[in-house]
This record gives C-alpha cells, sequence and structure tokens, in this order.
C-alpha cells in the first residue's frame, strides 16, 4: 500500500531532460523553485512567530513583576515590613485606628482595633 503524505505534493512531469556524465535525467526547477520558495515563506514566518513570542514573553514577565507582589499575612502596623522594600505587597493590618471605609487611602496607624487591607505605595503603608 503506497502512503500518500498530503504536505508533500507530488513531482511534476520534468520541464527538460539533461545529461549528467553519460545518463540523461530529468530536471523539475520550477517545481523546486516554487519548494524553495514556500521553504523560504515558513521560515519568515517562524523568525516572525519568534520575535512576536520572544517580545510577548517579555511582556508578561514585567508584568508578573509588577503585579504579582507578595500578600502578607495578618499582622500588627507595627510587624508591617518597611513599605520602600515591598512596593505592591498587600496584607492586612489587625490593629489599624480607623476601619476601612473612613481610612481608605489614608496611611494606617497602629494601636487600635480594626482589622483592614493595606498596601505599600512603596513609602508609606496605605489602607485599602
Amino acid at each position: 500500500m503506497t502512503v500518500i503524505n498530503p504536505l508533500v505534493p507530488p513531482l511534476p512531469e520534468p520541464q527538460s531532460n539533461e545529461f549528467v556524465g553519460n545518463t540523461m535525467v530529468p530536471v523539475w526547477r520550477e517545481f523546486w523553485t516554487k519548494l524553495l520558495i514556500s521553504v523560504n515563506s515558513v521560515i519568515t514566518a517562524a523568525v516572525t512567530l519568534n520575535t512576536a513570542v520572544t517580545a510577548l514573553t517579555a511582556t508578561v514577565t514585567a508584568l508578573s513583576a509588577a503585579f504579582s507582589k507578595a500578600i502578607l499575612a495578618p499582622c500588627t502596623v507595627a510587624q508591617l515590613p518597611a513599605a520602600t522594600a515591598n512596593t505592591n505587597t498587600r496584607g492586612m493590618a489587625t490593629d489599624s485606628t480607623v476601619d476601612t471605609t473612613t481610612g481608605i487611602g489614608q496611611v494606617v496607624v497602629g494601636g487600635g482595633g480594626n482589622f483592614v487591607p493595606v498596601f505599600s505605595d512603596s513609602l508609606v503603608w496605605r489602607i485599602g
């Protein structure tokens, strides 16, 4: 049984014959030219795709670094790490002096009895 690969077209009739030494061989110039053009097109598409994937990977890596900061376990305001070293980090303060509704966006101050979400703006810890 002959298996025909649909991706590889059958050879067309030769366009001419040439002698190689004392042997006459068929020549398929048009076929090989078209095949070479097709292969070059595939290579060009692959290079373009590779460039796009590389750019997308760099973008995803940058976004991941920017937005996937740590989420801290609940702790008192005094136990929060330095805000300057934890930009975009989120956590929960267990002893805020104001609740979330009243203090949203304000610098968190400890010593109270409110459990509030906090985030580092790279300078201080804020409620929110």
